[in-house]
């Protein structure tokens, strides 16, 4: 089917998940974004989402978690709320180190996010 792209990612024991566009499958329960789904990374019982926020959209916030039931966690703490007047871009790419998210924008600018919260704990500066 064009379009689409239907991807079973991972597992965790018995825990699986599928993603497809903009929809995620965890343990035969559906959630569903506004974009599509760019990546998922499992830790323990958590999905973390980002989501590919296409260039004519605003939306800065792009990182989710779900659990094993695939029931929204939390959304990733709003950078203008932290970083008040500064230039933000949605997260380009995620990862987990250490226990926390690694996640960065175009420009390179990385922040350290809570797993638990999605509170930004953390911040290095890019280019």
């Amino acid at each position: 089917m064009q379009g689409q792209h239907l991807q079973t990612e991972g597992h965790w024991g018995d825990k699986m998940y599928q993603m497809n566009d903009n929809q995620i499958e965890i343990n035969h329960q559906k959630y569903e974004f506004e974009y599509n789904i760019k990546r998922v990374m499992q830790y323990q019982e958590r999905y973390i989402v980002l989501l590919d926020i296409p260039g004519d959209k605003n939306d800065i916030n792009n990182l989710y978690c779900l659990d094993g039931q695939a029931k929204l966690l939390w959304q990733a703490e709003d950078l203008e709320t932290i970083y008040p007047g500064a230039d933000h871009m949605p997260y380009e790419q995620a990862g987990i180190v250490d226990g926390f998210i690694s996640a960065w924008d175009f420009i390179g600018r990385t922040y350290k996010i809570s797993i638990d919260t999605g509170k930004i704990v953390g911040y290095l500066s890019g280019k």
